[in-house]
């Protein structure tokens, strides 16, 4: 992997750890956050909206 190349993150599950997760992935230069899935309807998009 070259220093241009970012880390792919998927997110499975909308815990609550995921308020600490998504921002650091979000504001890390070398990350990407490119998927989050649940088993409960809306909780992923609802975890995004946050």
């Amino acid at each position: 992997m070259n220093i241009k190349t970012k880390l792919r993150w998927g997110i499975l599950g909308a815990a609550r750890i995921n308020e600490r997760l998504l921002p650091a992935i979000v504001e890390a230069s070398n990350a990407r956050l490119v998927a989050i899935a649940s088993r409960r309807p809306g909780a992923a998009a609802q975890t995004l909206a946050q």
